[in-house]
């Protein structure tokens, strides 16, 4: 399987503007989010892009795409944080050649003192 290491370039760029004061997993989370503000980056798909693959089936390139979700509690500016930290991600996907196929508003209705953004991105041409 062909990887890339875009969990870890959107890290960096989340870390360099929150430094340790955001969750950051590469895995769904629960309905219970550790700490806040909390993101987690899920690679949901990733398979042979067929119009690059050989007679071999050999895996050329990759389409991979990823599931974002974005959760902030606070008080004041919950909807505000959520999206300023969604649109850094999504700014740091389009850098790295992925576009972007989804962008919305959660509704928590477990919790409304939360705010949750969902996003998915895809990119079709990821080399091995």
């Amino acid at each position: 399987m062909i990887k890339d290491n875009i969990f870890d370039v959107v890290k960096t760029a989340l870390r360099g503007k929150y430094s340790e004061n955001i969750y950051i997993s590469d895995t769904p989370l629960s309905n219970t989010v550790p700490s806040f503000p909390a993101v987690s980056i899920v690679c949901v798909n990733n398979t042979i892009n067929q119009a690059h693959s050989t007679f071999g089936k050999a895996e050329n390139v990759a389409i991979a795409d990823y599931s974002v979700d974005v959760y902030s509690n606070d008080i004041d500016t919950k909807d505000e944080e959520a999206r300023e930290i969604a649109e850094l991600i999504s700014d740091t996907f389009t850098q790295h050649r992925y576009y972007r196929t989804a962008f919305n508003p959660v509704d928590n209705l477990l919790d409304s003192s939360i705010a949750r953004y969902n996003a998915k991105f895809r990119k079709t041409d990821i080399v091995g």
